[in-house]
């Protein structure tokens, strides 16, 4: 390197580290007692020698490097008693390593230094690949594994039995079906009696036919969707609560239309027989259908998987445009408003003609029941959303039950006594003791009652 000059030279200012690397591989030398040679092997490690290891410990003010070890071809003899560590615990012994290994679940993204590295997690649904050496993300329908080194398949998840929301809907439905079928046995078995008759019984039938759709459609949620359910739920949706509301219209404006017109002339008014009332509930039921039937061919039932979670969640859900769902509850609006407004106007009704009263009653609930539950619908989430109509139709429907027939069933039972007057088409009126109540029968007659 110095050209035979013995000594450093230039040449030694700026030397390569592998080139002097290479001729220490090749020096060897008597160590500073004459007892060994020190000579290298290739891999730069000594032959025969060793190495003192020394620790640099502090006595008062003063650092003194002290002897605690020794390597000596390739054995260790180190006294770590009497080592002292920059943090005061002997016990603690410093690891000489850059980085550490990283937890489960992380990976390492490597530094500019060998062997250092820093831990870091991928996001949500990706996991690490180790021959990329990267974050990937898991494929649709699948969710990383806890140790983030591969993916899971996710299951499709869907309301149990024993979650609260489901023991509600179960409660719900059942205590609906038991108030139907009471109301339904005491009319079935009173059929003939005056109250009955009165009150518009094929009507009341109706209502209870719309019911116990209704206590059906409380449970469906808790069955997983498909096509043929989602198709159900949009009919059944529809059906139940035109002919529920289609028969409490008719009933309003009927009511109306008898105490409007009867203050000009005592003649009959036109389609209140049972027939035309049955007609009109038809009419309204058959145009809501039509309208679903144009909704469904336009938009065909259709099912959803949804994630929730980033994708940790998979559930399956109708599809349901908001354009349709907005549609088929302005008919519903509409329906309750007009209804509600024929109980308002009736509202001035004379004091013993009580079934105005009960409607009116009803009715104005059923809009507070919905005014409440639309907004709902729309900022709930949409696992929820499927719930909320079946729920707001349960309880606005309930409502109109109890309203409507608990006060009859009282007087079918002899709680309350009154006179009922008998308006026949002819003019004549009459008074006789009766159970109380207030409408026209099949015959025409008129029948109010007080308490």
């Amino acid at each position: 390197l110095c050209g035979g000059i013995s000594g450093l030279c230039t040449a030694m200012s700026s030397i390569n580290g592998q080139l002097l690397y290479k001729y220490l591989l090749q020096v060897n030398f008597q160590d500073i007692v004459n007892q060994n040679r020190v000579e290298f092997d290739s891999l730069g490690d000594i032959k025969n020698g060793g190495y003192d290891i020394d620790n640099l410990q502090k006595h008062w003010d003063i650092y003194r490097s002290e002897k605690v070890g020794l390597w000596m071809s390739g054995d260790l003899s180190l006294h770590e008693g009497e080592i002292q560590w920059p943090i005061g615990n002997s016990s603690y012994i410093l690891k000489s390593v850059c980085s550490q290994p990283c937890q489960t679940g992380l990976f390492r993204i490597p530094k500019m230094e060998a062997c250092c590295w820093v831990c870091a997690e991928c996001v949500s649904r990706q996991y690490f690949n180790d021959s990329l050496s990267q974050c990937v993300d898991c494929p649709l329908g699948y969710w990383p594994h806890e140790n983030r080194t591969s993916c899971t398949k996710v299951d499709l998840s869907h309301i149990r039995l024993g979650e609260p929301i489901a023991i509600a809907l179960v409660v719900f439905s059942s205590l609906g079906f038991v108030l139907l079928l009471f109301i339904a046995y005491i009319y079935i078995k009173y059929n003939n009696h005056s109250i009955v008759k009165a009150s518009g019984r094929e009507l009341c039938y109706c209502i209870m036919f719309s019911f116990g759709i209704i206590c059906v459609n409380c449970v469906m949620p808790l069955i997983p969707p498909n096509i043929s359910l989602c198709t159900w739920y949009r009919i059944s949706i529809g059906l139940s609560f035109s002919l529920c509301y289609g028969a409490m219209l008719v009933k309003t404006t009927r009511i109306y239309r008898i105490f409007y017109q009867n203050n000009k002339t005592l003649k009959r008014p036109l389609f209140i027989s049972p027939r035309s009332q049955l007609c009109m509930v038809a009419t309204i039921v058959t145009l809501r259908l039509l309208i679903i039937m144009v909704w469904i061919i336009i938009q065909p039932p259709e099912i959803n998987r949804v994630e929730y979670s980033n994708g940790k969640e998979i559930r399956l859900l109708c599809k349901e445009s908001l354009i349709g769902v907005a549609i088929t509850l302005s008919i519903d609006i509409c329906l309750i408003i007009v209804c509600t407004i024929f109980a308002f106007l009736t509202r001035h009704l004379p004091e013993n003609f009580n079934e105005a009263k009960f409607i009116n009653f009803s009715m104005f609930a059923v809009a507070i029941v919905w005014l409440a539950f639309i907004p709902a619908y729309f900022t709930t989430d949409s696992r929820l959303q499927f719930i909320i109509i079946p729920i707001a139709d349960y309880i606005s429907v309930t409502v109109t039950m109890l309203f409507l027939f608990i006060p009859k069933l009282l007087r079918i039972f002899g709680y309350n006594s009154g006179r009922v007057g008998i308006m026949t088409s002819t003019g004549n009126l009459t008074m006789k003791p009766a159970a109380p109540t207030a409408t026209l029968v099949t015959n025409g007659a008129l029948f109010l009652s007080g308490n």
